[in-house]
């Protein structure tokens, strides 16, 4: 059993698709701090002129400590705004129009279905994207998995909690994680738990494009330039696990 354990980010860059492609059990991490520096209500494309731009969730404001699950979609969210940016910025990519019926949809679907809750939002949307992929895997929410038993001492340990709960045998993180994790490391080995790292090798994706090829963006970047069911071919090339 291997497990995915992630916050619930906002239209994530592809390698985060990656990471749920290649297991078998996603936990949306909710209950932690939510950091507005992030990418909870926030994402990177590409505007007009090449350079790197923002598409946003207007939020509530809500005090620094506030859990992740418990902020909330302002009620001036409009998503049409960002359908607008997206039409605008891609004008001429080959794949644009399809892409904005995808986000429309998507977007209307998890207003309905997220309660005002940001995460709920988020997970609506990932799940919305990976049925469109054929991607199918058990997903859980960590705020649903009872760990009152337990007495966390640290991030990276709860981390191991959850992956005991769940049977994992094997628990996949991006290869950033692994300074911070490096302490409690050997926590995972003792409890027969192997680490796999991902290290997802971004390769250039754009097709007659007169701008340069950034990675890391929002999955919304490769849909305006490639067929949705291309993705999931690409994912399986750049994916690549070190443990």
């Amino acid at each position: 059993m291997k497990v995915v354990i992630t916050q619930p980010n906002f239209l994530p860059w592809i390698g985060y698709f990656g990471q749920i492609n290649s297991s078998d059990k996603f936990i949306f991490l909710d209950d932690v701090q939510y950091n507005r520096r992030e990418w909870q209500n926030r994402n990177r494309i590409i505007n007009r002129k090449g350079k790197i731009s923002y598409i946003n969730i207007n939020i509530n404001k809500a005090p620094r400590e506030t859990h992740i699950n418990k902020i909330r979609i302002s009620k001036n969210f409009n998503y049409e705004k960002i359908l607008f940016l997206v039409k605008e910025y891609y004008s001429g990519t080959e794949y644009v129009d399809n892409l904005c019926k995808y986000l429309d949809k998507g977007f209307s679907k998890a207003l309905i279905n997220s309660e005002g809750l940001l995460s709920k939002f988020n997970i609506e949307l990932i799940k919305y994207f990976c049925t469109l992929l054929g991607i199918e895997i058990d997903y859980q929410i960590s705020s649903n998995i009872n760990l009152r038993d337990f007495n966390i001492k640290s991030p990276s340990e709860k981390l191991l909690i959850l992956c005991k709960k769940c049977s994992a045998d094997t628990y996949l993180s991006s290869v950033g994680a692994r300074n911070y994790m490096l302490p409690e490391i050997q926590k995972f080995k003792d409890s027969n738990i192997k680490i796999n790292w991902q290290n997802f090798i971004h390769k250039n994706y754009l097709k007659n494009s007169k701008n340069k090829f950034i990675s890391h963006l929002s999955i919304v970047d490769f849909l305006a330039h490639n067929n949705l069911h291309s993705l999931k071919d690409y994912l399986k090339s750049c994916h690549f696990e070190e443990n």
